[in-house]
């Protein structure tokens, strides 16, 4: 740059800051636009030519550069933070990397340039650090360079503890206020971003676990994968690069190889939910996978329980078996929930209720979503204390929910409502007109989303997951104002660092929805993860089992109470696809008789991969209990004598979806094969608390008078049945 003009200079900074506009206006965070250490470095040797020659006593340099290029102007400040991870002598280092003397009324035209520099390219803005000029740089720049070593070292030590490995669930165990040692582990760039940066950060520290997750599970093989790995990182060249360099100088290698995080045997995690149907809140514990006979040691804030996972279903050879899960109720509010098991070197932790912020919030589909992750738009399940309720965060207006559920069972002191959040800025809890905690924000933009078809009818994966025979389409949404978006939709196999398909979809205009496989015709078996990644704060991960062509059909259509178990049944499962190869299933024909619930079976491809599945013929059960106690379902009937009669109890029965033979049943309506001759068939206003019910109800007591049949929840709104 030393030998050119300073109308070539000109020239060429004209062309990188158009170059650089259009990064920007795809870009969340400035970092996104980052076009490497050496570009950088040239950028700034020919912005200093150009301050130096364009500033004179009527215009500074500050007030030039703004205005010929404010892109670049921002762009540079932001790069220079991202190298740097000390604020206090940001300025003195920023003149002097560029080389020119420091003058403060050029700095303080940058300064106040900083935000509405911002404003102007519609990134993210933090209204709190306006006028924190520095901060606001850092919180652009992410994670500085100098930084990073400490920041994976606190992320292989969430890791190990049994953390999700996720951006959302690192950052809450991060920032928890009880816990203040964590957060001093990091630099303050990095307190800050965690802190203030809201879902790009969440998106960011996401990214930068994904890679150290796959170090982690791969110690031998993922530095060979180097390059698909960075591809698909979705994180700035220069970030990648200092981040790979982190892992190789920290412990992260020498933890990998203990054979904790092995990617080709993954330990599946237990996890948090709500059973949306029955409105329970579980904790589900998967079988180890190794002393299997050894229980669980759960815990819920130090009442401690043992947890035993059922017994496998083992194949006549011996050589496949079922996974089956263990159900944990969670009876009561509790802080933290906790999960250990000997054969698993590391400790699985939940935070469930915060005492200082206790709104706890599921997603429709039932996940806990952690305190740092937006609320979806939607329908979400809110569980709230007694004498809380809920308001808009900006405004105070009192939220109206769309359904009461009552109380789950054990949480007596707590209401469980449906909320919509399409017209909702955000949710915050409020006791005697007083604040509750923090006020948990509305995800305003639409984030790509997973669209599955109708998992299979009576066969599911080994841990009772659902399973599915077709692929499932990701929609992607285009941007609200008809610019370039950019959404990287890749899909691989759970706990690989190789990915199946990886495509990226440029839109403009319009929404689209495609295949994740696009490109494969061979029907694909097993467990696979889908990511997509856009713009910092709308990424999106999801898991699923797939056997894409299978087709179950059992007769008869569901089992039903008899003599001695279940009515016998047998189901035929095939693999039907028009083009590609298709998969094999041993056996196709399973007969189930007797108390036998559930058999399984084997999906092959001629890839040599095997998946065992669950087949569990549709079946009534039957659940009886007191309101309020935990009552579990049963495949067989209860006896009922008088003394149950006079007692406070329910009785109710389900039945499978998708029923053919009983077309017209209605909820509520008994079917004709428990029909009674001495007792009137039964009809009660039970509603579908879900668009799809995974299960019709019909209940009744033996009472001449008005049942209450808690159809989801013990306490609270309910069903009625008259019976005459």
């Amino acid at each position: 740059m030393s030998g050119r003009t300073a109308a070539t200079i000109g020239n060429w900074l004209s062309d990188r800051e158009y170059e650089t506009v259009r990064l920007l206006e795809r870009a969340t965070l400035v970092i996104e636009a980052h076009p490497g250490r050496d570009e950088v470095d040239e950028l700034c040797a020919a912005y200093a030519q150009y301050a130096s020659r364009i500033s004179g006593p009527s215009l500074s340099a500050g007030t030039a550069l703004v205005r010929k290029y404010p892109a670049l102007t921002l762009l540079i400040m932001v790069m220079h933070a991202s190298e740097e991870s000390r604020a206090s002598d940001f300025w003195e280092s920023f003149w002097k990397r560029l080389g020119i003397q420091r003058e403060s009324k050029a700095e303080t035209e940058l300064r106040q340039a900083v935000p509405k520099l911002i404003r102007r390219f519609n990134l993210a803005d933090y209204p709190r650090m306006r006028t924190r000029y520095v901060q606001l740089i850092g919180m652009h720049a992410g994670i500085p360079r100098p930084s990073l070593p400490g920041l994976v070292s606190v992320i292989v030590d969430h890791l190990t503890r049994g953390g999700e490995p996720n951006g959302a669930a690192f950052t809450h165990w991060l920032t928890d206020p009880r816990k203040p040692h964590r957060l001093s582990r990091v630099d303050i760039p990095v307190r800050t971003f965690v802190s203030e940066g809201g879902e790009p950060a969440i998106d960011l520290i996401d990214r930068i676990i994904d890679v150290v997750a796959i170090a982690l599970g791969n110690p031998a093989t993922w530095q060979s994968h180097i390059d698909s790995i960075a591809a698909t990182s979705s994180l700035p060249k220069e970030l990648f690069s200092a981040l790979v360099d982190a892992i190789e100088t920290c412990d992260a290698i020498a933890v990998g190889e203990t054979g904790l995080f092995d990617g080709d045997g993954h330990i599946e995690p237990p996890r948090m939910r709500l059973d949306t149907t029955d409105g329970s809140i579980q904790l589900l514990v998967p079988a180890a996978p190794d002393q299997r006979d050894s229980r669980w040691v759960v815990s819920a804030d130090g009442d401690v329980t043992e947890v035993s996972t059922p017994q496998p279903l083992v194949s006549a050879d011996g050589n496949s078996m079922s996974s089956p899960h263990a159900i944990y109720p969670v009876l009561q509010p509790a802080r933290h929930i906790s999960a250990e098991h000997v054969s698993i070197p590391k400790r699985f932790v939940f935070p469930l209720v915060d005492p200082k912020d206790p709104l706890v919030l599921f997603s429709d589909g039932g996940k806990l979503l952690p305190l740092r992750l937006p609320i979806p738009l939607g329908n979400v399940h809110a569980l709230v204390p007694r004498g809380h309720h809920l308001v808009e965060g900006d405004t105070g207006t009192p939220i109206n929910v769309d359904v009461d559920r009552g109380h789950p069972v054990g949480w007596g002191d707590w209401h469980l409502y449906v909320v919509d959040t399409t017209e909702v800025a955000s949710l915050q809890l409020v006791k005697d007109g007083v604040a509750v905690g923090s006020a948990r924000p509305v995800r305003r933009t639409y984030i790509p989303e997973v669209l599955f078809a109708d998992a299979i009818r009576g066969v599911c994966a080994a841990n009772g997951s659902p399973l599915y025979s077709e692929r499932p389409a990701v929609w992607l949404p285009a941007d609200s104002v008809g610019r370039k978006v950019q959404w990287q939709v890749g899909v691989r196999r759970l706990g690989s660092p190789n990915w199946v398909v990886n495509y990226v979809w440029t839109l403009e205009g319009d929404d689209v929805s495609c295949d994740p496989f696009d490109g494969l015709d061979d029907a694909q078996l097993g467990t696979f993860e889908v990511v997509v990644r856009g713009p910092l704060g709308s990424d999106l991960r999801k898991v699923f089992h797939l056997a894409e062509g299978i087709t179950a059909e059992a007769d008869p259509d569901y089992r039903i109470p008899v003599k001695g178990g279940l009515s016998n049944a047998t189901i035929t499962v095939t693999c039907d696809r028009e083009a590609g190869e298709v998969l094999t299933i041993d056996p196709p024909v399973i007969d189930v008789s007797g108390d036998d619930a559930e058999s399984i079976a084997t999906i092959g491809d001629s890839n040599g991969l095997h998946v065992v599945v669950v087949i569990s013929p549709p079946h009534t059960e039957v659940r009886l209990g007191i309101p309020g106690e935990p009552n579990r379902w049963s495949t067989l009937p209860f006896v009922i004598t008088p003394r149950t009669l006079i007692a406070n109890v329910c009785c109710l029965t389900a039945f499978p979806r998708q029923l053919t033979s009983t077309r017209g049943l209605k909820c509520g309506t008994e079917p004709e094969k428990f029909a009674s001759k001495n007792r009137p068939n039964t009809t009660s206003s039970l509603t579908p608390l879900r668009s799809t019910p995974s299960r019709l109800r019909a209940g009744w007591v033996g009472s001449n008078q008005l049942a209450s049949l808690p159809s989801c929840k013990p306490r609270g709104r309910h069903h009625t049945t008259s019976i005459s």
